[in-house]
């Protein structure tokens, strides 16, 4: 109950007119899922409902137009965004990337080991696919030094700040190439 009265006022607040409110809301809507596209966010549609979402919780008094609405939609959009920025990003790795093989007592599946083949080399090919300096990056990052990034942006002669944001984008790169060639 609490929740249809939550969303009446939201409804009433884009436009008098039922109808009219519903094809504003679907803009406003795309609109946003834009917004998060555009920022290579994953999960845009989720953001946007997490900002809908907040909009209803918060509920602010100030808001009389339907500009205001959509002008405190996009600033908790921008508020959700770096929330989403700050989201570590994990690249796994199967588990024949580690060494790790059967124990030789056991008996292979073959269709198994084709499959595990096949997919260590579609990953090979992914991160080979990078330019050398990406790949080293990734390396040192998530694989090679236990110092603290810091060292490794001094060693590379980068801002700590900028190193982290190259190292997210090759990051989003090599995701990207995973999720093409039907990885995960």
């Amino acid at each position: 109950m609490v929740g249809d009265r939550m969303t009446d006022w939201f409804l009433k607040l884009i436009d008098p007119d039922p109808f009219e409110a519903q094809r504003k809301f679907e803009v406003l809507r795309r609109r946003l899922i834009r917004f998060f596209e555009r920022r290579r966010l994953a999960g845009a549609e989720d953001r946007t409902q997490e900002v809908f979402t907040r909009v209803l919780k918060k509920r602010p008094d100030g808001l009389a137009t339907y500009l205001d609405l959509i002008r405190f939609c996009f600033g908790v959009a921008r508020n959700v965004a770096h929330e989403g920025w700050q989201e570590p990003i994990a690249i796994e790795l199967p588990s024949e990337a580690d060494g790790k093989v059967d124990p030789p007592d056991s008996a292979p599946n073959p269709e198994v080991e084709l499959m595990r083949t096949e997919r260590a080399q579609l990953i090979r090919s992914c991160l080979e696919a990078l330019p050398r300096e990406d790949l080293e990056l990734l390396e040192s990052w998530y694989l090679g030094e236990k110092g603290s990034h810091k060292e490794v942006a001094d060693r590379l002669g980068k801002s700590a700040n900028a190193l982290r944001i190259r190292r997210y984008r090759v990051a989003l790169r090599a995701r990207e190439m995973f999720r093409q060639r039907g990885l995960r």
